[in-house]
């Protein structure tokens, strides 16, 4: 169906050879159900242009779809989805494709802008698809080895079960976890799991056993050289990052700035450990343009984040 306006017509959308590997990615990664967008508009088309009383036809995306479909039912056995990284966002984050805002309409906060900067690191993505850059369909040197998990849906939390599918789980943005989900999350750690947290993400409900240190409650500025404490890696931080002091009690460094400052630890906690990282949702302390979304979306496309790229490799 031909149609105007900004989001549909003959030079909008994605091509069709990329909607037909969009969807083969879909049921290849063990997606249960496909939502095809804009149905029916991209995929049925007239005979004729304009002639809207003639029965319509298949479009060539339509025909991608029914190529597609016939392939799922011809092989239904397509083995199980593993990824052994599971990134824990807040059950009411309502986030969109894109990032910013949640449910697009809140003001933006910290926690928001720290679960951009890892998914635009893990999953880097552009929407200019008519100069061939495919939306999501990116390389990453960090690999589709994740999930998105709710650790405190309103159910209750997560089931230990579930948590223990997963190597790691990395808490991210203002999960707000109460004593139910702390416990669940350490009797996961205490299990086996590896879990990364950040301070800011921190209450009464952690306790500092748990976490291998204890916060004093000041706060230093950071920028320069990040290494690993072991010397095996480092990244520089090119703008001031603001992080919590630690004293130790059981955890041990995992990284520190050029004035031994403590900006990661590692702690074992039964069979697993507990990362705990320092730096403020581990976003620098400008920002990165919270109050225009245009300015910030095209902020968390070219920008790198440092923090985020050690984490991970080092996680992988």
């Amino acid at each position: 169906v031909a149609a105007s306006g900004h989001v549909r017509g003959p030079t909008c959308g994605m091509s069709v050879s990329l909607n037909r590997r969009d969807m083969y990615l879909a049921y290849l990664a063990g997606a249960s159900i496909v939502q095809h967008e804009t149905w029916p508009y991209a995929y049925w088309q007239f005979n004729r242009e304009g002639d809207t009383r003639a029965m319509p036809v298949l479009s060539p995306y339509g025909e991608a779809m029914k190529e597609w479909y016939a392939f799922t039912q011809r092989h239904p056995e397509r083995g199980v989805s593993y990824a052994p990284i599971a990134l824990l966002l807040p059950a009411n984050q309502g986030y969109p494709q894109w990032g910013c805002k949640a449910w697009s309409l809140f003001p933006m906060t910290r926690a928001d802008t720290m679960i951009d900067a890892f998914f635009y690191t893990l999953v880097p993505q552009t929407q200019t698809l008519s100069a061939g850059q495919e939306g999501c369909l990116a390389n990453s040197e960090y690999g589709d080895v994740f999930d998105v998990l709710m650790p405190n849906p309103p159910s209750g939390p997560v089931p230990l079960a579930t948590l223990a599918n997963y190597k790691a789980a990395i808490l991210l943005g203002q999960v707000n976890a109460d004593a139910a989900t702390v416990r669940r999350l350490m009797a996961y750690v205490k299990r086996g799991g590896t879990l990364v947290v950040n301070t800011r993400q921190l209450d009464r409900h952690w306790p500092d056993t748990f976490l291998g240190v204890h916060l004093t409650g000041q706060t230093a500025e950071t920028a320069g050289s990040v290494r690993t404490a072991d010397g095996g890696a480092a990244v520089t931080l090119a703008e001031p990052y603001e992080y919590d002091h630690v004293e130790l009690r059981g955890a041990a460094p995992l990284w520190i700035d050029e004035r031994d400052g403590i900006l990661a630890t590692l702690h074992v906690f039964g069979r697993g450990r507990v990362v705990l990282t320092t730096a403020d949702f581990l976003v620098p302390r400008k920002g990165f343009g919270d109050n225009n979304d245009d300015t910030y979306i095209k902020a968390m496309k070219t920008r790198t984040h440092p923090l985020v790229q050690l984490l991970m490799r080092q996680v992988v």
